[in-house]
């Protein structure tokens, strides 16, 4: 099955909401992770381990380190799930 942009940033959404419990308002492109959703690193990383687990994906720690946005987040996904 084909996934779309829409499709990620939807799933995304709902994912961050239940994780971090804010409203879906909040979460936008440039939304920072910690900034703006008051996430410490183990709280990010934590939330990027249930983004991986959603996605069936991996982040190197390198990528983890790059994923300050949701912007960036959504990114990724498409690169890693080959989305254009």
């Amino acid at each position: 099955m084909v996934i779309t942009t829409k499709e990620i940033a939807e799933k995304l959404k709902e994912i961050i909401t239940n994780e971090l419990g804010v409203t879906e308002n909040q979460i936008t492109p440039e939304a920072h992770l910690t900034r703006d959703f008051s996430t410490d690193r183990v709280g990010r990383s934590e939330l990027l381990l249930v983004i991986e687990q959603e996605f069936n994906v991996d982040f190197s720690v390198d990528e983890e380190d790059r994923l300050t946005t949701i912007g960036s987040v959504i990114k990724l996904l498409k690169e890693k799930l080959g989305v254009n």
